[in-house]
């Protein structure tokens, strides 16, 4: 994981991460969930709602508004990978990857 922050100018700040998630089961048998007695090797699948890569970015200015007091603008975005929510890696039961 990598985070950083930057002030270029006098009250901005910019801030953005990097994030990297390497979650996979290891050796791991079990059931299918229509037909329980056949098992199934997951070993090697993603884990559930583990994400592999995230990153966000924002930006925010601030300014001293004489006595009033101060006003800040702020700017998010963030995004992350597919993730799966069954322990056979689904693509019907899990989300795409999306940014806000």
């Amino acid at each position: 994981e990598l985070e950083t922050q930057i002030v270029p100018v006098s009250g901005l700040i910019l801030s953005g991460s990097l994030a990297y998630l390497d979650a996979t089961y290891g050796d791991f048998i079990t059931a299918r969930s229509l037909t329980p007695s056949i098992p199934v090797d997951v070993s090697g699948n993603r884990l559930n709602s583990a994400p592999k890569w995230m990153y966000s970015l924002s930006a925010e200015y601030s300014r001293g508004l004489a006595s009033i007091g101060t006003v800040t603008a702020r700017v998010d975005y963030k995004w992350q990978d597919d993730v799966f929510f069954s322990q056979g890696n689904d693509p019907g039961i899990g989300q795409r990857a999306y940014g806000l």
